[in-house]
């Protein structure tokens, strides 16, 4: 992970300073057999640590790969276990608030698949470098209404440390993660004030568009840089 990969979310979507004004705080480059999923072929009944689990080391190995694999190889490495161990569609209707009821059943599919290829980016072009990175996790405890938070610290090559707290729900027997706290910023949080405000002044077109705009800046960054 470079420099950059420090700053754990993705890029905020707004343009220029519109969204901005309203929600000055962005930090960029997060984010689907009884036993066994189906889209992923990991156990569907997985602890919520063997979750995080999953997901770090996946991180990691992707890491490892960097600029041999390129930014298409690590998302297709990653794109299994990120959709496996998030409850995108969860993260999406508390990220459009009271929006997500007023779209048709086609325009929430469209915009869960947007957001997955979002979350999946984030993590390919965030964990892009591998330098001696490890995560270590210091704490799991019960929250309210039944979900889990698992406490871990990303060490980085410099010996800084990133603290990530990562809130997990549990529906049809499986654990799944809902929102990652890095630094004490909330990314579903970030999510909400920026996407309900696009919907509040620009629309659900709009909002597309700029989420279609992020994913493709993102290819073409490590396009440019070959990374």
């Amino acid at each position: 992970m470079d420099k950059q990969g420090t700053q754990f979310f993705s890029k905020g979507i707004s343009r220029g300073t519109k969204i901005g004004r309203k929600n000055p705080i962005f930090i960029s480059g997060l984010l689907l057999a009884a036993l066994v999923s189906p889209l992923t072929g990991f156990a569907a009944n997985e602890e919520p640590r063997a979750i995080i689990d999953r997901l770090q080391e996946s991180l990691i190995e992707a890491m490892k790969g960097g600029a041999d694999i390129g930014f298409t190889g690590r998302y297709k490495q990653l794109e299994p276990v990120v959709l496996g161990t998030h409850r995108i569609k969860s993260i999406a209707r508390v990220a459009l608030g009271r929006y997500w009821k007023d779209l048709t059943v086609e325009e929430q599919d469209r915009f869960l698949e947007k957001l997955s290829i979002l979350s999946v980016s984030g993590y390919a072009s965030r964990f892009n470098k591998y330098q001696g990175e490890h995560f270590e996790v210091v704490s799991e405890e019960t929250g309210k209404r039944g979900r889990k938070i698992i406490k871990s610290d990303l060490y980085l090559k410099d010996g800084d440390t990133i603290p990530l707290v990562y809130i997990l729900s549990q529906s049809g027997g499986e654990w799944k993660i809902i929102n990652v706290i890095a630094k004490g910023v909330s990314d579903l949080a970030l999510k909400r004030a920026e996407y309900t405000s696009i919907m509040s002044t620009d629309g659900y077109a709009e909002l597309m568009e700029r989420i279609t705009e992020s994913i493709e800046k993102i290819k073409q960054k490590h396009l440019d840089e070959g990374t």
